[in-house]
């Protein structure tokens, strides 16, 4: 495969990929938001219907999971 063409698919992948990951964090990255690849990503991230949850207490809050927004009631 050409090289170039590679290149360019790794770079939508990865635009992509960032934006399903920011979406999960529900933070979107100014940087990369004119990207239609990340804006696509992020949208799909979205309709995944996750929520992060922290656990610990105040100054522990940096352990977390990822759960359904349905089973917000648990």
């Amino acid at each position: 495969m050409d090289k170039i063409l590679e290149k360019k698919r790794q770079t939508y992948l990865t635009m992509f990929e960032d934006g399903v990951k920011d979406a999960l964090k529900m933070m979107v990255d100014v940087k990369k938001n004119s990207s239609a690849y990340y804006n696509r990503g992020y949208k799909f991230g979205l309709s995944l219907n996750f929520e992060e949850v922290y656990v610990g207490d105040e100054k522990e809050n940096q352990t977390y999971y990822l759960r359904t927004r349905e089973n917000e009631s648990e």
